[in-house]
This record gives structure tokens, C-alpha cells and sequence, in this order.
């Protein structure tokens, strides 16, 4: 399977909106293309390694990240499957989201073993072991949200709520796949989670997470966090499926 599975008649779209909480700033969702390549890597790995919790936690950097997130934001852009929102008036990139044809990803992998133990610790759980009912042989039948990033410049705006509630019900592929899944490793995904009629399919909590060695490696991960004052409390990912059919049949 490859990029010759794409939708033949995928039409670029382009939605422009008024931000809810400041009507004066304009804002436009639209797919990103290869010429933004550079700018969505360079938020997404900036916005990972300030507050992702799993790479914080195990020393995941900017430069890391960069390592296994350009082969999903190649990817993406190859299978029509990025979008951007941008603000109208600077360009700037507020929102970026990422996503991938499960299918595809199993019959051409992309994650392949880096020379960074965390990282790949982290891809594993989140992105691969996925439910296995969830999988398809079928093109964009099941579709992974798998990387979701606001710029600070743009935080409070609502704005990642407004790209992941335009994607469901507009993208002209996602909307129309038999499901969507997501891992929230982030409160804040949570919260977008819920608010944009998403179901919890699987709460796994990290204390008790063991990897394939039988590590716990993230069995201190609370007591760290309390330590440093980042997200006290956190314990737990959420892994989620939104159906666009039941969804319009509701």
C-alpha cells in the first residue's frame, strides 16, 4: 500500500473563522502541504518537548523528537491527512494536527527503531499497540489522531478544540473513515477529548505500565512530577475512538 491509495479526488479545503474568545483574530483550517513541513516539525517538537508528560518525564528533547516526528509529518502530508490552522493576518501556524492511515502505517511502518530507548518506549505505547479491532485493510477506514499541538502565542483561544471538532465533522477523509483514534498522554487532550464527543476505550495507568522488558519505567512518574511542580496528580493516558458514522446517525 502506498500513496497511490490517496483519495484521487481529494480537494484541498479551506474553512475561515473568528476566534470565539477574540473576534477580532481571524483564523483559517486548511491541510499543510510539503512547503510547511519545516514550520509544523518545528511546532510540534518545540510544544512536545516543553509539555508532553511521557518525554519529560524520560529526557525526551526538541532535537529527539524531531527524529521520529518527521517520518509521521511526511506521512501525513503524503496521504492528504495535515491540517493546519493559521492565523490569517501573520501566517503563523496556531494549531497543528497530524494524522495517519492505520493500514498504510501497518503495511509501510514509519516508526522504526531510533537510537533513543525513551522514545521509542513512548511510540510503542501510544501509536502501535492499538486496539486490534480498530484495525483495517481497508484505506482511510481507520485513521490515527497522532500528534495535536497549539502554539503558546495562541493558548486560551479555544482554537485546538475548534481544529479537532472542524476535522470530525468536515475533512473531507477523516469524517467519512469508520473510526478515529487518539491517545491523550496530555491532560489538555483529554479535555478536547471530551468536549468534542470522543469515546475513552482504554485508561492505562503508567505507574503500573510494563514494557516488553518488564519495566515499570514509569512507576515513579507521579512522585517526580509532584516534585517538580509539573501536572501534579498525572498517572494516566487515554486512548479513544470517535465514529463519524454513528456520529451523524445520532
Amino acid at each position: 500500500m502506498n500513496s497511490t491509495n490517496k483519495i484521487d479526488s481529494f480537494k484541498p479545503f479551506s474553512y475561515k473563522f473568528s476566534s470565539r474568545h477574540n473576534p477580532t483574530k481571524r483564523f483559517e483550517i486548511r491541510p499543510f502541504t510539503e512547503e510547511d513541513v519545516e514550520q509544523v516539525l518545528d511546532q510540534l517538537c518545540t510544544s512536545f518537548a516543553e509539555g508532553e508528560p511521557l518525554g519529560h518525564y524520560l529526557g525526551v528533547t526538541k532535537e529527539m523528537w524531531e527524529s521520529q516526528l518527521r517520518p509521521s509529518v511526511l506521512r501525513c502530508v503524503e496521504e492528504n491527512l495535515g491540517v493546519a490552522c493559521v492565523d490569517v493576518e501573520t501566517g503563523k501556524l496556531a494549531v497543528t494536527v497530524t494524522s495517519y492511515d492505520v493500514s498504510n502505517a501497518i503495511a509501510q511502518p514509519f516508526f522504526l527503531p531510533s537510537k533513543y530507548q525513551a522514545l521509542d518506549e513512548i511510540i510503542e505505547m501510544t501509536a502501535v499497540d492499538q486496539d486490534p479491532s480498530l484495525k483495517s485493510e481497508k484505506f482511510n477506514d481507520v485513521v490515527f489522531l497522532f500528534c495535536l499541538a497549539c502554539s503558546k502565542e495562541y493558548q486560551g483561544l479555544g482554537l485546538a478544540k475548534d481544529t479537532v471538532l472542524w476535522i470530525l465533522k468536515n475533512h473531507p477523509i477523516m469524517s467519512k473513515s469508520k473510526a478515529i483514534t487518539i491517545t491523550a498522554t496530555n491532560p489538555k487532550t483529554k479535555i478536547i477529548m471530551d468536549k468534542t464527543g470522543w469515546e475513552t476505550t482504554r485508561v492505562l495507568n503508567l505507574i503500573e505500565y510494563k514494557n516488553k522488558k518488564g519495566e515499570y519505567i514509569f512507576e515513579s512518574i507521579t512522585e517526580e512530577f509532584e516534585r517538580v511542580n509539573f501536572l501534579k496528580g498525572y498517572k494516566e493516558i487515554h486512548f479513544g475512538v470517535y465514529r463519524p458514522e454513528k456520529d451523524a446517525n445520532q
